[in-house]
């Protein structure tokens, strides 16, 4: 393996001096971004005409209904230098960015809601970039790494470095609801500093829905799309957020061990509403595979997602943008447990169970900081930003600069918009886990006719059984099951 292996198409860096290997870059004030040809850049304008800033990735406009635009013009005074004004500019967009302004003696940079789009960071050389392949060096990547990140076990498990963590000692990970300070390189959280009011479901499931769909909308103006299809709430949403746009979606189910409700559940709901479907393999990755994909992404990711390959050479050529349900876990109460109140008390160990991860001692304090800046809040609340920030933001996110793809890639759950109205749910319906049978009801409730993760009895046995033939993936279950709070 060699550095150009680390495959810029998908990288970025952030400095104040060229590195080179870039196809492209873009100079801003006193800064430089370098990047890969799999990005969109999108410049921002403040209210006066003046350049500010930079959108890399694929930025969803609502003001412009404009998917990956080249400009945008933000309703910001920039001489007033009102940071929570700017920000709340920024996140009013969705997609699948990072966000790099650049405005007098101000220098920040964000990820967009969810950390889709991941960055890295070096306090000391005052960089930031997708990985750290794209910051350092060959030797010194290797001599950085920590001793998990080196042992094949680490890759076997489905752990991750979280909590702004990284798998190298001179780096960190900028969370979304973050914002970076590249002039002192500084984090400061910008999101929730208050309490999110509750809302009647009603509302909260028009809010989802409306974005997601005028995300989709937007995204496929003039793209056909690719859609994950399973027997899961999020794909389902997904199916009923695409109806009457269906004719301009390729749906796709990927074929591996484990996979059979999902694969029977596709096929049903293909065949039930004439859309295009397509089975594709899932292998196993190659050892060279493995490594590259490792590179790539930070050595940061353990688990089947960087050991599989799904098989793409069946897809047509003329998709636009992918679609994902990613990030709806949290419209779930994906970390809570059926016994859990607002007034529960949660501690790093508490977290790091239900996140599934290890107990190592970095890990633990890395968590503790990260629950000091999140102790205005109650424990549900605490839950739904750590699934965000902690396990999003730390084990997605940095699967990005990895792709094996250069179509657009967006997660239509994941907005500002969304989050703050999934978190807004009564708890009772986080806990029965039923906003995303509530939206397709709404608007598509001809689907629910196929049960949402339910197969026939033969696939539901065989689903069992693949399950039980697990002993991590037991463990892990009851570990986060009884990793109740005080």
């Amino acid at each position: 393996m060699n550095n150009s292996e680390i495959s810029n198409r998908a990288q970025f860096v952030i400095g104040r001096s060229p590195r080179g290997g870039y196809d492209n870059s873009f100079e801003i004030g006193d800064l430089l971004i370098e990047y890969g040809i799999g990005f969109a850049l999108t410049e921002m304008y403040d209210r006066g005409g003046s350049l500010v800033g930079i959108f890399l990735g694929s930025v969803v406009d609502f003001a412009s209904q404009s998917f990956r635009p080249q400009s945008v013009t933000l309703q910001w005074d920039s001489q007033s230098g009102d940071l929570q004004s700017l920000e709340r500019e920024l996140y009013e967009r969705s997609g699948s960015w990072i966000a790099l302004i650049s405005s007098n003696e101000l220098r920040v940079v964000y990820t967009d809601a969810c950390g889709s789009q991941p960055v890295v960071y070096s306090k000391e050389k005052g960089v930031a970039g997708s990985s750290a392949g794209a910051l350092l060096t060959r030797e010194a990547y290797f001599d950085e790494l920590y001793d998990e990140a080196r042992s094949e076990s680490w890759f076997k498990a489905d752990w991750y470095h979280t909590a702004g963590l990284t798998a190298h000692r001179s780096l960190l990970r900028l969370l979304p609801n973050h914002r970076l300070n590249f002039n002192s390189m500084a984090v400061d959280r910008i999101w929730p500093l208050a309490p999110i009011e509750g809302l009647p479901i009603d509302r909260v499931v028009r809010e989802v829905a409306e974005t997601s769909r005028e995300t989709i909308e937007i995204a496929m103006r003039r793209a056909r799309a690719l859609a994950p299809l399973t027997a899961g709430n999020e794909t389902r949403a997904l199916l009923a957020l695409l109806q009457g746009r269906t004719e301009n979606a390729l749906f796709f189910t990927g074929k591996f061990p484990g996979a059979v409700v999902d694969l029977g559940s596709a096929r049903r709901l293909a065949k039930r509403f004439e859309l295009t479907h397509i089975v594709s393999k899932v292998r196993p990755k190659t050892p060279a595979e493995a490594e590259i994909w490792r590179y790539r992404t930070g050595h940061c990711i353990g688990g089947t997602v960087g050991a599989a390959l799904l098989d793409r050479s069946n897809f047509p050529k003329d998709i636009g943008v992918e679609l994902s349900g990613a990030a709806g876990e949290v419209g779930r109460g994906f970390l809570w447990a059926a016994a859990d109140t607002v007034d529960h008390k949660l501690s790093s160990e508490i977290l790091l169970a239900r996140l599934k991860l290890p107990m190592l001692d970095r890990f633990v304090a890395a968590v503790d900081d990260w629950l000091g800046s999140v102790k205005q809040f109650d424990a549900l609340t605490i839950m739904d930003l750590a699934y965000i920030e902690l396990k999003m933001a730390c084990w997605a996110g940095p699967q990005a600069p990895g792709s094996d793809t250069d179509v657009p890639q967006i997660w239509p759950f994941s907005s500002r918009r969304c989050f703050s109205a999934m978190i807004a749910a009564p708890v009772n319906v986080r806990l029965d886990q039923s906003l995303f049978q509530r939206i397709v009801q709404q608007d598509w409730p001809q689907l629910l006719e196929i049960p949402i993760n339910r197969g026939t009895v033969l696939e539901n046995a065989q689903r069992l059984l693949y399950r039980a033939s697990s002993p991590r993936r037991v463990w892990q279950k009851i570990r986060k099951n009884f990793a109740k709070m005080a």
